[in-house]
């Protein structure tokens, strides 16, 4: 034990003195042979403890004591820790450790210009081989840091051309630094001047590319060879003329450089100086003899490039030394290049060569199709009086004048028809220039071409072309044709096929003259259009095609030749579903008046209903007697109507005898079992409520959703129940509840609506306007299925009903007021609506106790049906009391109610005394007998009634002769 503590009390003197820095206590500890010089004193050796401690006698003499030096010991690599690093090196066994990117020591130490430190880590036979990440040797990073320990790696490399991945030297970085000094030294020190990368790129010719004179006269006057390939064939000299260095490319060609190298593409240095457009330089290297007829790979020569890139004075230069312009091969292109690029100078130039105007490239085409297609007419007119042919065909048939025609060109069809162009010569598809123009429409082109006479039999397919598509200046170009001889028996030497394709066009596209003349002259209107002629479209027959096409006049001239009126289409479609499908009234009128069947199916109707076309129902209905016609989902033309709101179209459908039936259960059930399944499998639960919603629904729903009260009074007039229901088990007035509609409200509260009606859910309209919130929240729109749009859009949301609610607590007290059952108040709404029916209730009670005349009370009025206030008026005092008793500040809850009441009341009365004189007048009716008939009558009868009876009067003249 005795033995252990002195141990232990020896180490820790040792590392009292090594953190005090007192070297003689630390020599003494260390020769007690109790001492373990590696201890590890909690995560520290000794040899830690004097590096932190930077006590460079210390660390020596740890070190004389053998310690340890693992690599993880070396501190950073600075000037402060300079000396302990190359002590502790001496010492490491580990000189290869690397850190994350790759760095040994070595290439730290040259980093940071320690030459003392790299020579050491050298004789300690360091990797001057080894790469970083970035596969950088310790001599490339020299260069880059521009230091002297380049010159220690110099002299310890076996083999001096040193290559990291890119198989880049040294010298290579030394002359991408640009710095000619680093490369004086490398190449001194024997770096070898014509290494060259994975590019084949020297030492010279990186410092061509950089444009750095001093570095290039340096190499070369150093032996650089002037004449070293890269991997592609590409010499010092096609860099320094692709470079634009006049300088660089005269000191190689007086250093030898061979003017007529040749790339592997068998590009020259001429070549490229005329790519690059270099004037100086071409002209050095034709005086040095350079071929300036040299081919490349491509058949390309200086001056084919020259021309190409319209350098006029190198094209001069080029000739003048000897280019070649004639080749007799595919190199001959330069008039066809110059014509493209519109170069009238070079154009001009080659001809003063006697470029041959007659040579063809591709696709047969000469330098006369190319200045055509360019539009030059000066140039077709240079390669003209040149003697080219001015009726050259292309491989397609294609003459000069073809190609003027096709890119409307008419100054280049002037040139060429002024130097007799041919102009009856056909293309491979028989089509003339004037075919062309009247194809296209082009009106002066083709009044040009017309003035020179050309043959109409050679150009018998003009009037073809110009029926084919429906251009603007198609009726022009027609007329001009006729006007200059172009008579319709021409038609007949036409192939059959084109005949029914030319009838085809002029149906599709109006020409009515040409429909005319071919009907006049036999064609067939009911003849079956060949594929060919049709061109996989389905029209069926030419009227259906006319009457798609919405071309009313042909459509008139079929019907008149016998064209089938009811002939069905391979989709089972007769042209009247067309014309109602566009939405065409005179097209639907025209074929309806030619005996037009309409089928027993809604679809028409449905059609013309959902584009709120009335003009276009009322002519439908002429003919189509079954005005209640349901599709599989219950819906009629009048729910199209009353969503469009056109209360016109609606009181229409009621004159052609329009019944609105409630939601049928039974039906429900039928399309239960056949639909419901399917749907709720595919859309699921929700999107199935919002389609019973939606279309399970009855017109006057959807005038209470739409806000119509003049289109739902219609409805109720017309016998449908304000409480019927939609396929949810909602009535009218929870629609308008729910979308906050008051007109509607006040509407069905008129006619009795019952506030207290559930639907499937059990909520009553009243819950609808305290919770409207909660029953918008739940309308899952976004899953509701594609066909719900045969009849209901996305429903818009609301934010709130507080107007609803308000009103429907009015309406709740009135209940209250006829002693209903259920009508006390609501347990779920609000305070404030709580309040608000105490109100109600307050000023019910003073309307009662407010009498009008005799013992009729306000209250009377509020309570009572429109015809029994409209019975109250047949008492002439009774509209001057209610006027007087009648205040709105008054009775501010029920005030308007009341007026609005009495004023519907009085359009009643109004109604009713004129329809009275027509009973009494006319029918000769004794009046007690009237009144009872006049009882069952709606407003809108009576409004009919009126509307005879002054038609009865204007007829007649019955007023004028009552005067007289």
């Amino acid at each position: 034990m005795e033995g252990i503590k002195n141990k232990n009390e020896s180490n820790n003197e040792l590392h009292n003195a090594i953190i005090e820095g007192n070297a003689e206590k630390v020599i003494q500890c260390l020769k007690s042979q109790t001492i373990d010089i590696n201890r590890i004193i909690g995560k520290d050796s000794y040899l830690d403890v004097a590096i932190k401690s930077q006590n460079l006698e210390v660390i020596k003499l740890l070190l004389q004591a053998n310690a340890v030096v693992p690599a993880s010991l070396i501190p950073s690599f600075d000037d402060a820790n300079k000396e302990i690093i190359k002590l502790l090196l001496a010492h490491t066994v580990d000189i290869e450790k690397t850190d994350s990117n790759g760095m040994t020591y070595l290439h730290l130490a040259v980093k940071n210009n320690f030459p003392d430190i790299v020579e050491l880590l050298l004789s300690k036979g360091s990797n001057i081989y080894a790469k970083t990440v970035l596969k950088l040797t310790a001599m490339h990073i020299a260069c880059q840091e521009k230091n002297i320990t380049m010159i220690l790696l110099n002299r310890h490399m076996n083999l001096f051309p040193v290559k990291n991945g890119e198989k880049e030297t040294a010298l290579h970085f030394a002359v991408n630094f640009e710095d000619l000094s680093i490369v004086k030294l490398l190449v001194q020190e024997g770096a070898c001047i014509n290494a060259s990368n994975k590019f084949g790129l020297t030492a010279l010719h990186l410092a061509i590319l950089k444009k750095k004179l001093d570095i290039v006269q340096y190499l070369i006057k150093s032996g650089a060879d002037v004449n070293f390939a890269t991997n592609d064939k590409r010499v010092p000299l096609h860099m320094a003329a692709e470079c634009g260095s006049v300088e660089m490319v005269k000191i190689l060609l007086e250093n030898g450089a061979i003017v007529n190298k040749k790339t592997e593409f068998g590009i020259t240095p001429l070549h490229t100086a005329v790519f690059t457009r270099r004037k100086e330089i071409v002209e050095l290297l034709v005086d040095a003899k350079a071929n300036v007829n040299a081919v490349g790979n491509r058949d390309e020569t200086p001056l084919n490039i020259a021309v190409a890139h319209e350098c006029e004075d190198i094209v001069n230069i080029l000739i003048s030394h000897g280019a070649i312009v004639n080749h007799g091969d595919k190199k001959d292109m330069l008039l066809h290049m110059a014509a493209f690029n519109k170069s009238i100078n070079l154009v001009k130039l080659l001809l003063e060569h006697n470029a041959d105007v007659s040579v063809v490239y591709m696709n047969d085409r000469t330098a006369l199709h190319m200045a055509a297609e360019r539009k030059c007419p000066e140039i077709v007119e240079m390669l003209l009086m040149k003697g080219a042919d001015v009726d050259a065909k292309t491989d397609d048939g294609f003459t000069a004048l073809h190609i003027s025609v096709e890119y409307n060109d008419l100054e280049t069809c002037k040139v060429l028809l002024q130097n007799k162009a041919n102009i009856d010569l056909e293309d491979k598809k028989g089509r003339t220039p004037l075919c062309f123009a009247a194809e296209r429409g082009y009106v002066k082109i083709l009044q040009q071409i017309l003035s020179f006479k050309p043959d109409l039999q050679k150009n018998k397919l003009a009037l073809y072309c110009a029926v084919k598509d429906n251009h603007k200046s198609h009726k022009t170009i027609i007329l001009e044709l006729i006007a200059h001889g172009y008579s319709m028996d021409l038609l007949k030497l036409w192939p059959e096929i084109y005949i029914d394709i030319f009838m085809l066009n002029a149906v599709r596209n109006g020409h009515t003259g040409i429909v005319e003349y071919l009907l006049k002259h036999g064609y067939n209107a009911n003849k079956p259009l060949q594929t060919q002629a049709v061109e996989d479209i389905n029209y069926g027959s030419l009227l259906h095609l006319a009457v798609r096409k919405r071309q009313l006049q042909n459509a008139q001239l079929l019907i008149k030749f016998g064209s089938d009126i009811n002939i069905v289409d391979k989709s089972g479609q007769k042209p009247i579903f067309y014309a109602v499908e566009n939405n065409c009234f005179q097209m639907t009128k025209l074929l309806l008046d030619n005996k037009a069947v309409l089928d027993d199916s809604c679809e028409l109707l449905f059609m013309a209903a959902r584009e709120n076309n009335f003009r276009l129902i009322r002519e439908i209905l002429k003919y189509y007697k079954n005005v209640n016609i349901q599709d599989e989902f219950g819906t009629t033309a009048l729910h199209f109507a009353a969503w469009h709101g056109n209360e016109e179209t609606v009181q229409l459908l009621f004159e052609n005898g329009a019944k609105c039936a409630t939601v049928d259960q039974s039906r429900q059930v039928s399309f239960n079992s056949e639909l419901y399944t399917k749907i709720q499998v595919i859309y699921g639960e929700e999107a199935m409520e919002e389609f019973k919603k939606n279309v399970l629904t009855t017109p006057l729903h959807i005038a209470a959703r739409k806000n119509c009260s003049d289109i739902a009074e219609a409805i109720l007039e017309s016998g449908l129940s304000v409480n019927c229901r939609d396929g949810c088990g909602r009535t009218p007035l929870h629609v308008a509840t729910l979308f906050n509609n008051i007109g509607p409200i006040h509407l069905f509260m008129e006619f009795n609506a019952d506030l207290y009606a559930k639907d499937n859910d059990g909520y009553t309209c009243i819950d609808y306007a305290c919770n409207n919130n909660q029953f918008i929240g739940n309308m899952h729109m976004d899953k509701v299925f594609p066909f719900v749009n045969k009849l209901i859009p996305i429903i818009n949301t609301i934010d709130n009903c507080t107007t609803a609610s308000e009103l429907l607590m009015k309406y709740l007290a009135v209940a209250h007021l006829r002693n209903e059952k259920s009508c006390e108040k609501p347990s779920s709404c609000s305070k404030k609506l709580e309040d608000l029916y105490d109100n109600c209730v307050s000023e019910i009670a003073l309307l009662n106790s407010t009498k009008i005349i005799n013992s009729i009370t306000l209250g009377d009025v509020l309570i009572r049906s429109i015809d029994t206030v409209t019975s109250y008026l047949k008492n002439a005092e009774f509209v001057k009391a209610f006027e007087c008793v009648m205040d709105v500040e008054t009775f501010p809850l029920y005030g308007i109610i009341l007026k609005k009441k009495m004023r519907r009341a009085k359009e009643r009365r109004l109604l009713l005394d004129e329809a009275q004189i027509y009973f009494t007048d006319i029918l000769c009716l004794l009046e007690p007998p009237a009144n009872r008939i006049m009882d069952f009558l709606n407003t809108r009868d009576l409004a009919c009634i009126k509307q005879a009876y002054e038609s009865f009067y204007s007829q007649l003249g019955y007023r004028k002769c009552k005067e007289s």
